[in-house]
């Protein structure tokens, strides 16, 4: 009888056992499913640097990583143009882009795009604006919402590296460091003639709504022809699959409203110009590491390998082909940079 006791009490404790890891690992799941969802928050006007005033603005966001965010753990992680802090989290799982131990990424959809204030969910005329608006309006967030009077660190890329400088140029204390990747401080003339015909090619398509998938078929075309060097574009597609991929440029997701948010990031980039803040002196600045593509054909990398060169900050140029897209290519050796740059000084 005393061995029967024994094993069904033997039974009782590994079934409890398996029971509680269930549990464990249900437990597991949901925070990793929760982690990383968009959020929305209204913040309330919005003084636009322009002199109009943004009202009932509204910033989305997601967080991954640590969910406690604190003065030493957070860092900014803004959109890319055209990006969604959705695409940000899926970036940084999908290719271990860092070490998110202890961190609290709080990924922000910047203002024109994704469910943030934008032309699409804004009743009436949506105000122009500025990259310095995006980096008030995220300010505000982490002021007001978080609580938070410091973070850690930001970081972006593309138009999401210019609200980089920008933070460092609006909010040099609010941060220790600074990491823009394929970005500039300052469009140079290639950069803005890009600007500016995609946005007549987008006004045009507004104005002539009968031709806008045409239109923005070219618009889209553009984009594929610059993102990478032609080496790489043509080695990436075949010479017979050309009429098929041409007319499949438009995708069907690209509607009417979605350029208009482009348009709005568009002109913003457009007349971003750090250099009369900057200028060729040497500021007071949060650390920086600044990573260029030196073939990227849509953000020049020259304005800021100068300002790395200006201001003492760690560069890393990578040479891949890809143009625009490097980071992704040369991925081994942008993780290794960012993990070293962000772990020397960061106390979990």
């Amino acid at each position: 009888m005393q061995q029967i006791l024994e094993a069904i009490l033997s039974l009782a404790d590994k079934r409890r056992t398996t029971m509680i890891r269930l549990i464990l690992f249900f437990l597991f799941l949901l925070n990793f499913v929760n982690s990383g969802a968009e959020k929305v928050i209204p913040i309330g006007n919005l003084s636009l640097v322009c002199g109009d005033t943004l009202y009932d603005c509204r910033i989305g966001f997601s967080i991954i990583g640590e969910e406690n965010c604190s003065s030493e753990n957070t860092i900014l992680y803004p959109t890319w143009f055209g990006g969604t802090s959705t695409e940000i989290v899926s970036l940084i799982r999908k290719y271990s882009l860092f070490d998110t131990t202890g961190l609290c990424i709080i990924a922000v959809d910047a203002l024109g795009n994704g469910i943030s204030s934008s032309p699409t969910n804004t009743t009436g005329i949506f105000p122009e604006i500025s990259i310095r608006d995006m980096v008030l309006a995220e300010h505000k967030l982490l002021k007001e919402y978080f609580g938070l009077d410091s973070i850690f660190a930001v970081i972006g890329g593309s138009m999401g590296g210019m609200q980089v400088f920008e933070w460092a140029a609006t909010f040099p204390n609010f941060m220790k460091k600074c990491i823009p990747y394929v970005s500039t401080p300052s469009p140079s003339y290639s950069d803005r003639l890009l600007f500016a015909m995609q946005i007549e090619l987008i006004d045009l398509a507004l104005e002539h709504p009968e031709n806008a998938q045409n239109i923005f078929r070219i618009s889209s075309g553009i984009t594929t022809y610059t993102a990478r060097t032609t080496d790489k574009l043509n080695s990436l597609q075949r010479d017979q699959d050309f009429e098929n991929i041409w007319q499949k440029m438009y995708p069907e997701f690209e509607t009417e409203g979605i350029f208009k948010n482009r348009r709005i990031q568009y002109n913003a980039m457009r007349h971003y110009d750090l250099d009369k803040i900057f200028g060729d002196k040497k500021q007071r600045l949060p650390e920086f590491l600044i990573i260029v593509s030196e073939d990227d054909r849509i953000l020049n990398p020259g304005p800021a390998k100068q300002f790395a060169e200006i201001n003492n900050s760690e560069l890393l140029s990578l040479t891949t082909g890809c143009g625009h897209l490097a980071v992704t290519c040369d991925i081994e050796a942008v993780r290794n940079k960012l993990n070293q740059f962000l772990r020397k000084d960061f106390i979990k």
